[in-house]
């Protein structure tokens, strides 16, 4: 039997049993207005939080995307400007500058901020 005589056969073997199984489900599945649609379950919040960490400190290129995402970030000059010329606006400006780089440590707070990438 060749593949034109299948073509053309007109009923359909029955087909076994075990190939009529359920091998995924439609939809998408919404749950708290999230998307869950994971399929690795390694992958799934809670668990997931020790992979990601786990990948972070032990896959090159891992570490090598969330160093080119940061360190533009880390290595660039921040500064406050006013936005107008106005003595309020100014007062603004100087107010937003010592609050992030004199009363804390800028740096060391935007690193931390940046761990959000890792999760």
């Amino acid at each position: 039997m060749g593949l034109i005589d299948i073509f053309k056969k007109k009923t359909v073997d029955k087909l076994p049993e075990e190939t009529m199984i359920k091998h995924g489900k439609s939809g998408t599945e919404i749950m708290s207005g999230m998307i869950q649609e994971e399929y690795n379950n390694d992958l799934v919040f809670p668990e997931s939080v020790k992979v990601y960490d786990e990948m972070r400190k032990s896959d090159a290129t891992v570490a090598a995307v969330l160093k080119a995402l940061k360190n533009p970030l880390l290595s660039a000059e921040w500064d406050v400007q006013s936005g107008g010329d106005s003595d309020r606006d100014k007062e603004v400006a100087e107010f937003v500058n010592r609050n992030l780089f004199v009363n804390i440590n800028f740096q060391d707070w935007l690193r931390e901020v940046l761990t959000y990438l890792d999760f």
